[in-house]
């Protein structure tokens, strides 16, 4: 009996994942898995999401914490840069992909310019506002044979400001809203000097000042650049995050 099966073309957007990945291998991560406590910050949203009636994910809110962390410090997204040098920006530009919210979910991306200096409801705007089409010319690129694109890239990420205007200074995903109640980290392949993944919530117990207490666990993955960046980058990046998700409710500087 013949199989059956169904053949489709690679999307634009799959095809520019596909190059990331490529890219993403040829640098050397560095990983850590942490978790911390969400619960302040989901209390936060929901009081927010009932007072305005602005409808705002819990990822858009962590992706607000942490382009405040980085701006706090921005050596944690410097560049490797030709020779022995490296790159610093100022500003935190995030690149996102995502899935299409459509009965047939489609790969997309955002890049987030200066999000360390938006508030979330801005932040949460562009996100609403972006145009995910492909133009015209990268739709030509991306036609090209491998080699040739990989002679670009090559190029491209050799200029630390050419590589900040295509692609941002930061990479950041998250499987949140698909995930449920379980959990789980994940490792991404970034192609950024520095990445976040968001995995997964849970309910756990918690030994907390008041007692056991029961609080919303967040699973976050950081991925540095192991040769401009190290453990201790990462280890201050996180001690600054935790203090925003935890102590800070961003969304007063977004009323």
């Amino acid at each position: 009996m013949a199989s059956t099966y169904q053949k489709e073309k690679l999307s634009i957007h799959q095809k520019m994942v596909g190059d990331a990945v490529r890219i993403g291998r040829t640098i050397p991560y560095i990983h850590t898995l942490v978790e911390l406590d969400a619960t302040n910050a989901r209390s936060f949203l929901r009081a927010y999401r009932r007072s305005s009636g602005i409808n705002i994910s819990f990822s858009t809110y962590l992706m607000t914490c942490c382009a405040k962390a980085i701006q706090q410090d921005v050596s944690i997204q410097r560049m490797k840069s030709i020779g022995n040098s490296t790159t610093q920006f100022e500003e935190v530009d995030l690149f996102y992909p995502t899935e299409s919210n459509t009965k047939t979910p489609e790969l997309q991306s955002s890049l987030i310019r200066n999000a360390g200096q938006r508030s979330l409801v801005e932040i949460h705007e562009r996100l609403q506002q972006e145009n995910h089409s492909v133009s015209a010319k990268h739709q030509v690129f991306m036609r090209l044979p491998w080699f040739i694109r990989k002679y670009w890239y090559k190029l491209w990420f050799a200029i630390p400001k050419i590589r900040k205007q295509y692609f941002g200074t930061v990479y950041f995903s998250s499987i949140l809203n698909f995930s449920g109640d379980r959990r789980a980290w994940g490792i991404p392949i970034p192609m950024h000097p520095f990445g976040i993944f968001i995995g997964t919530m849970c309910k756990r117990l918690i030994e907390t000042k008041n007692g056991i207490e029961q609080r919303d666990m967040v699973q976050i993955t950081l991925s540095v650049d192991h040769r401009v960046s190290n453990g201790g980058d990462m280890g201050r990046f996180v001690h600054r995050l935790k203090h925003i998700l935890e102590f800070e409710d961003l969304t007063l500087a977004s009323n």
